[in-house]
């Protein structure tokens, strides 16, 4: 089609981060188009943003809109150098603690399981890295930040985060 344009979300940009070991990232971050809050604005850490920034995004702007409209947030997604929705390898290793082969059950397939243990630089980035980045870029509430991820997301935000805190 000779009039196609690429597609983009309004306010929304992406751009390479690398973390301590030189492995990069996809970074995803909308900011809304209003003035932010005194204390800055809340903030919303994707995981696997290849897979779930524009719908996630598309909700936030959409709902914090209108006349019952949510409070606006930031929403930043940690992706990987991917068109993949998922990005099974990656995943494995930044979602995981240690295990040997021998603690892991077999596999359906047959198939060796990818390279895990690698949570802690994973947090290390997040905290050392992107949040400072994010801070930089915008207006930011720090006390008012929430991470969501899915499977193995879900356990590296929900379980290993805050019992580690």
């Amino acid at each position: 089609m000779e009039n196609a344009k690429p597609f983009h979300i309004p306010n929304a940009m992406q751009w390479t981060m690398e973390n301590n070991q030189g492995e990069p990232y996809r970074m995803m971050m909308w900011v809304p188009d209003t003035e932010a809050p005194p204390n800055g604005f809340p903030v919303y850490y994707l995981l696997d943003a290849n897979a779930i920034f524009a719908t996630v995004t598309e909700t936030i702007r959409v709902q914090s809109s209108g006349p019952r409209k949510l409070e606006p947030a930031v929403v930043v997604g940690i992706g990987y150098d991917s068109d993949k929705p998922i990005v099974t390898e990656r995943r494995f290793k930044d979602y995981t603690l240690p295990a040997s082969p021998e603690e892991l059950r077999k596999r359906k397939n047959g198939m060796a399981w990818p390279e895990n243990g690698g949570i802690e630089e994973f947090l290390d980035f997040i905290e050392g890295k992107v949040k400072p980045e994010v801070a930089r870029l915008t207006s930011i509430n720090r006390y008012r930040q929430a991470i969501f991820g899915h499977s193995l997301g879900g356990f590296f935000g929900a379980l290993y985060i805050i019992y580690q805190k």
